[in-house]
C-alpha cells in the first residue's frame, strides 16, 4: 500500500463529505472520508496504512444487512481532525474527487475542528462549504 493507491482508492470507492447536526437550535459541522469495499483484506490494509501515516480512522464496520443477497461491505470512516489531516495528505494525489478534496482543504484552512466560538461568520462559511460539496457530490458539474 501506498499513498498514490490510497488516492486512487479513495478517489473510486472513496466519499468526501461534510455533514450538518441540528439540535437544540444549534449547527455541528463535521468533515468526513469513508472508503468503502467488499474486500475486508483491502480495508485492513488501508486501515495499517493510515495507521502508519499517524492518521486514526474512528470507525472500520461491517454493513450486512440480513436477507439481503449482497456481499457484506467494510467501511472505513475518519471524521473531523482525522478527516482533514487525511485531506492534507492527499492534497494533489486525488483525480476525480478533487473538488470535494479542495471544499475540504477550505474546510481546514478556516477553523478548527471545534465547534466552540466560530461565531455567527463561520458558521455561515460551514454552511457555504456544506452546500458546495453537497451539490458536488449529486453529480453536478
Amino acid at each position: 500500500m501506498n499513498l498514490d493507491y490510497l488516492a486512487g482508492l479513495i478517489d473510486g470507492e472513496g466519499c468526501l463529505t461534510i455533514s450538518v447536526r441540528r439540535q437544540y437550535n444549534k449547527e455541528t459541522f463535521r468533515p468526513y472520508i469513508t472508503i468503502t469495499n467488499t474486500d475486508k483484506v483491502l480495508i485492513d490494509a488501508v486501515y495499517d496504512f493510515l495507521m502508519s501515516l499517524g492518521v486514526k480512522p474512528f470507525a472500520v464496520q461491517h454493513d450486512r444487512r440480513p436477507g439481503n443477497p449482497r456481499k457484506t461491505c467494510y467501511v472505513i470512516s475518519l471524521g473531523g481532525k482525522s478527516a482533514l489531516q487525511l485531506a492534507k495528505i492527499l492534497d494533489g494525489k486525488l483525480v476525480s474527487k478533487t473538488p470535494q478534496l479542495n471544499v475540504l482543504l477550505r474546510y481546514a484552512k478556516g477553523f478548527s475542528t471545534s465547534n466552540k466560538a466560530i461565531g455567527e461568520e463561520g458558521r455561515d462559511l460551514r454552511r457555504s462549504l456544506l452546500d458546495e460539496i453537497q451539490w458536488i457530490n449529486q453529480g453536478c458539474p
